[in-house]
């Protein structure tokens, strides 16, 4: 089973020191607001953690990239 919670803006638990320094460049309609939550072994974790890290990213954007990446969506940013 998993659970979907959505915040509203700014709801996330996220500092506002940090929402300054990377929400506010982004389009309102491009905020990530939807929360997927999931059980993990401590070693798995630390599994994905050390991964993330090694590839220059969050755990958050690692597991978002991977998940879509398994469906088939490129995640990649596109030239504008």
């Amino acid at each position: 089973m998993c659970q979907t919670v959505a915040y509203p803006s700014g709801g996330d638990g996220m500092s506002h020191e940090r929402e300054a320094q990377g929400r506010s460049r982004r389009s309102e309609q491009r905020q990530r607001t939807a929360l997927v939550a999931l059980r993990l072994l401590p070693e798995e974790r630390e599994l994905l953690e050390s991964t993330a890290r090694s590839r220059g990213m969050s755990l958050s954007e690692f597991l978002r990239v991977s998940a879509m990446s398994a469906v088939g969506v490129d995640t990649r940013a596109r030239p504008a």
